[in-house]
């Protein structure tokens, strides 16, 4: 079962709440710092967990991509390129979509 991951953003997130203070050392007598350090880190938590959906987002992209790829040429064209130095690796990868032939990653460059 494909299991699908929606972003939460119907928390109490509210990106309005927090501000970076630039003068925090200035003003930190002025502003409850407990507060301020909590916002903070659900600042960090849901950025990160933002970056965790766009992760897997890139990655649903990246299989339309080859899916495209085989139904307008049909098949993956496949090319083999080494990189340069004594003991470079070989990857093959589509020509056309650029997906990695063994591990469905993919290169672009």
């Amino acid at each position: 079962m494909d299991k699908k991951r929606k972003l939460n953003t119907s928390n109490n997130y509210d990106n309005q709440k927090f501000r970076v203070n630039e003068n925090i050392q200035e003003d930190y007598k002025d502003v409850d710092l407990e507060k301020y350090k909590r916002a903070a880190n659900e600042e960090i938590y849901y950025l990160s967990e933002k970056v965790k959906f766009l992760r897997e987002h890139i990655k649903e992209i990246n299989k339309l991509i080859a899916k495209k790829c085989i139904d307008k040429n049909g098949k993956h064209e496949w090319k083999s390129e080494r990189e340069e130095g004594l003991y470079g690796e070989r990857y093959t990868f589509c020509k056309h979509c650029k997906v990695d032939a063994y591990d469905n990653r993919y290169l672009h460059y």
